[in-house]
């Protein structure tokens, strides 16, 4: 029994030495591959020169004054066009009819026989916005 023990002992030791050294070796195999990748990655050179960063910085240059220049012309644009407040149909219509008061003066002494009145930029088509007495009137 103490020979099988022995034997038994002996193959224990064999295969833990051998695990061991094969461990080892995978340990230091993968050791070597990552060394190996590290220093790739150190050498490795960017694709990018000095003069595709100056030309990439010029191109930026140029097109943020751009944008300045769209963008102040926005503003500009935006203020000269503001009303504060919106003209309802009866400005709009008084407006057109002032324009063409010639041309009514001719029709009422009978020298024409039609009149057009253009009609621009309502923004208050409401029944309230046209009509004074409008809540008198739904009421």
């Amino acid at each position: 029994m103490s020979e099988i023990i022995k034997q038994l002992e002996s193959e224990f030791t064999k295969l833990k030495s051998d695990l061991e050294q094969s461990t080892a070796k995978n340990v230091d195999e993968k050791m070597a591959a990552i060394n190996e990748a590290i220093e790739t990655l150190k050498s490795a050179k960017p694709e990018v020169t000095a003069d595709d960063l100056a030309e990439i910085k010029s191109d930026l240059n140029a097109t943020i004054k751009a944008l300045d220049m769209v963008q102040t012309r926005v503003k500009n644009t935006g203020n000269a066009n503001t009303n504060t407040q919106p003209e309802a149909f009866g400005d709009v219509l008084l407006k057109a009819m002032d324009d063409a008061k010639d041309g009514i003066k001719e029709m009422k002494a009978g020298h024409r026989k039609s009149l057009s009145l253009n009609l621009k930029e309502m923004k208050d088509m409401t029944f309230a916005g046209n009509f004074p007495t409008a809540s008198a009137s739904v009421s």
